[in-house]
């Protein structure tokens, strides 16, 4: 297999080439990626953060398959994405549950939808199984109306890990969540990733979650015709501990960097 011990770079898992992307707004084009190029290696974790409205969402998208890029090339593991598939699974703010379903079944029904090679006795132990791995191993039975924010972000932590995507794309996944229940749900997140090392791009506002978790945290522009400003690869190693990790001189110098450049961003 290429590897770069051997000299030859694995092929990205994730690679946008000169993107742009356009909408029209009102009947006049709105410009909100411009020129954004960048490469995520197989099994790295990728934090996008920026001011509101500079397109990080509109990148996912992009990645996902939901909108196509005005110009540019978007590719998973060297193919052109053309549309949305089931090598990339997206978790958005918005839980997305089905509200008539139990978590089992939510969690069933992606499976029932993407691994249908898969047995039924595969694909209920697989249910079961990441449900555990969240910790609602209690809650199957339970519909969306009966579990609680963080535990409806658990069902949708469960159902986009169990139906095995190569890429997962987070949108702000904890953002509506309390401190505590946000901060319980980044370790369910940094478990399953470390358990599985799938391509992880997580969009989203707090630089403390972007340190926390990510390899690398792409900086974005302000927007219109947001592009990338800077990306910076992560110095802590892991496993992290975050009290630990919050008394590190460099945690602070970071912290300090990036939300200088956020607030330049806005200043401008």
């Amino acid at each position: 297999m290429p590897s770069e011990a051997s000299g030859v770079r694995p092929t990205p898992a994730v690679e946008l080439r000169a993107v742009s992307k356009e909408f029209r707004v009102q009947g006049k084009p709105f410009r909100a990626l411009d020129n954004v190029s960048l490469s995520v290696a197989p099994g790295e974790f990728v934090a996008l953060i920026g001011p509101s409205g500079c397109g990080k969402s509109t990148l996912l998208n992009l990645v996902a398959g939901l909108e196509l890029p005005t110009a540019g090339q978007v590719l998973c593991d060297g193919q052109p994405v053309r549309g949305p598939g089931a090598d990339r699974g997206m978790v958005f703010q918005h839980h997305g549950l089905l509200p008539w379903m139990t978590a089992y079944d939510n969690v069933r029904f992606a499976l029932d939808c993407v691994l249908r090679e898969r047995s039924t006795a595969e694909r209920d132990a697989l249910a079961r199984q990441y449900l555990q791995l969240v910790g609602l191993s209690g809650a199957l039975h339970k519909r969306p109306s009966q579990l609680s924010g963080g535990m409806k972000q658990r069902v949708g932590l469960a159902r986009a890990f169990a139906a095995n995507p190569r890429v997962l794309l987070l949108d702000e996944p904890f953002a509506a969540l309390d401190a505590l229940t946000r901060a319980t749900l980044q370790l369910a997140l940094v478990q399953l990733w470390e358990r599985e090392r799938k391509t992880v791009l997580l969009v989203t506002h707090d630089i403390d979650e972007a340190i926390f978790l990510a390899d690398r945290i792409v900086v974005f522009t302000h927007g219109p015709a947001a592009t990338i400003r800077a990306a910076l690869a992560s110095p802590f190693p892991r496993p992290r501990d975050r009290e630990a990790l919050l008394e590190e001189p460099s945690y602070r110098a970071l912290h300090r960097d990036l939300l200088a450049m956020l607030m330049a961003e806005l200043a401008a």
